[in-house]
């Protein structure tokens, strides 16, 4: 797709692109992840204005607010605990569609292409510990979609993805990304969640363009765009990190296992996973599932460092 260089045309190309998209474009597609992407996007019928929150809500709010509040501390293993037989790589684990590793008991580590959400910061912090934490913010789900889509994406080099995540984290609009930003996120992100990046004055725009663009071929949507701005939620309470915790300390996870962060800089992080035989006792049947890239590594001191994790092995 060509560079897009007003909202409301991005749009009406990426009704007509998805519309004429089929089952062929992903043929010779790897790896159950990448063909269900493809199929999901082959079968998008056009971006909904209804279903995608108007840029204005929560225009002020934090586009990245996870913090120290936010970080997974349910239980800890001391750092020196390390497991006799060394670990195998989580890769190994079966994957489903949704590129979700399911657990079983061992240990299990990646080394794993990591990238800075600190605009402009892509320093060392090795004083401290690295623990889990949800991704929260206003552009929460467009940072968790390039973490995840990254894996799919080997051609695009890693300063491009980082240029992406740090105009998001920034809260840029799209169209004052520079080129090749816009380009980036144009070939790594859904195109609704693209225009979810426009700002007010463009996204009015391009609802408007697409709304008389449909109706002009007669196209009749089962409901109205609705601009009404649901109340906002409040976001979690910024607090003081806790103990001291030195870097290696496992933090406990929901289920009874543990992981923990180990970054090289900010580009390369290996996580290591301990899942003890008693984990998910409590769980019932559930599947105990994880994916890396849907955390976010918070680092527990100041100035803050917050690490988004993808599944392209770190070079």
């Amino acid at each position: 797709m060509q560079t897009i260089k007003v909202a409301a045309g991005f749009l009406l190309l990426s009704v007509i692109g998805v519309q004429t998209a089929n089952a062929q474009q992903c043929q010779g597609k790897a790896g159950s992840f990448a063909l269900a992407a493809c199929r999901a996007n082959a079968a998008r019928a056009f971006v909904s204005p209804a279903t995608a929150p108007p840029p204005e809500l929560n225009a002020k709010a934090q586009a990245l607010s996870t913090g120290w509040g936010d970080a997974i501390q349910l239980d800890s293993l001391p750092s020196t605990v390390e497991p006799s037989g060394g670990f195998t790589p989580l890769t190994k684990l079966k994957r489903l569609d949704d590129g979700e590793f399911v657990l079983q008991p061992g240990f299990f580590e990646l080394s794993a292409e990591s990238f800075s959400l600190e605009p402009g910061d892509c320093g060392t912090r090795a004083a401290a510990a690295f623990l889990p934490a949800p991704i929260r913010g206003r552009r929460a789900e467009i940072i968790a979609a390039v973490l995840k889509n990254t894996e799919l994406h080997p051609e695009i080099a890693h300063n491009d993805i980082q240029a992406l995540l740090w105009a998001i984290a920034a809260g840029t609009d799209f169209e004052k990304m520079p080129p090749a930003v816009q380009q980036t996120a144009a070939r790594i992100l859904p195109h609704e969640l693209v225009a979810e990046l426009q700002g007010p004055v463009q996204a009015k725009a391009a609802q408007k363009a697409l709304m008389g663009w449909l109706n002009n071929r007669g196209v009749k949507l089962p409901f109205a765009p609705s601009a009404a701005a649901p109340a906002a939620t409040p976001g979690p309470v910024a607090v003081a990190p806790g103990p001291a915790f030195i870097r290696g300390t496992y933090a406990g996870m929901k289920g009874g296992w543990f992981i923990r962060y180990l970054p090289d800089g900010c580009s390369k992080t290996r996580v290591q996973i301990i899942v003890p035989e008693t984990a998910f006792a409590e769980e019932g049947d559930a599947v105990p599932v994880f994916d890396p890239t849907a955390f976010v590594a918070v680092y527990m001191a100041s100035p803050q460092m917050r690490l988004g994790l993808t599944l392209r092995p770190a070079k």
